[in-house]
């Protein structure tokens, strides 16, 4: 038997009523007994850098009372621009978030490499200092056809280096173990944070090349110091809004 129409929306219309209950000004969903509100909120601004969400604050487009904000430093790589509670619900609007842009590429840690590729990745993803420039004169100079054995006594790695066709010439070499650098890991417009790794060479799997990796060995500290050093960049680009990190 067929159910008409209007009885369909009768149920609903009643199945509906039943879900909720008005207490006051205020109204609650039955079960939970939570207070349903309409509190329209706006779509946050999305920023892709710091100077970005600088020039949204001076220019104060959407007219925000700046006294009422705060800027939140989520993580390495997000900042948001958030109110102070707000509306019967007490919550905070969410005006603009700056994060770092996802197809800028970082280094890939924890993964060996040939030479070139190496020293590509070391020159286009790492600010430039003495550890850096060290790591790359000393893989510059191995080539392909390299077979490497290394010991390695915690402070330095000895390596053996086999040259020429049949590997009868031998070379002893000296490389570092940890080394102090730069990897671009958040914001561009910061200073990058330094931080330790432990540098590795060996042989690929063939025994004809040598390849490198990179480890870090700072147990996470960095992303703490990078935090931080956020703050401390947006503290001297903006005065008058409180930074919580």
């Amino acid at each position: 038997m067929e159910m008409e129409s209007g009885a369909i929306d009768k149920i609903c219309e009643l199945r509906d009523e039943g879900a909720r209950e008005k207490i006051g000004d205020l109204t609650f969903v039955r079960g939970e007994m939570k207070p349903v509100f309409f509190a329209p909120r706006p779509d946050p601004v999305k920023i892709s850098t710091l100077t970005g969400l600088v020039a949204y604050l001076e220019k104060n487009i959407d007219e925000i009372k700046k006294p009422e904000l705060m800027l939140h430093v989520e993580d390495v790589k997000r900042v948001s621009l958030v109110s102070k509670l707000c509306g019967i619900n007490r919550k905070r609007d969410i005006f603009a978030t700056a994060t770092v842009d996802e197809k800028l590429q970082e280094y890939p840690f924890e993964r060996y490499m040939v030479v070139e590729e190496f020293v590509i990745r070391l020159r286009s993803m790492f600010q430039l200092n003495p550890d850096l420039e060290r790591i790359i004169a000393y893989t510059s100079n191995l080539s392909s056809g390299m077979a490497v054995q290394t010991q390695d006594d915690g402070i330095s790695q000895t390596l053996t280096v086999k040259v020429g066709v049949t590997g009868a010439l031998k070379r002893t070499e000296t490389a570092p173990v940890i080394v102090i650098l730069k990897p671009y890991r958040s914001f561009r417009e910061l200073d990058q944070v330094e931080s330790n790794f432990l540098f590795r060479i060996r042989t690929d799997e063939d025994g004809k090349n040598p390849v490198c990796a990179l480890f870090e060995a700072d147990g996470g500290k960095w992303r703490n110091d990078t935090v931080l050093n956020i703050k401390c960049w947006l503290e001297g680009a903006i005065k008058d809004i409180a930074i919580i990190a």
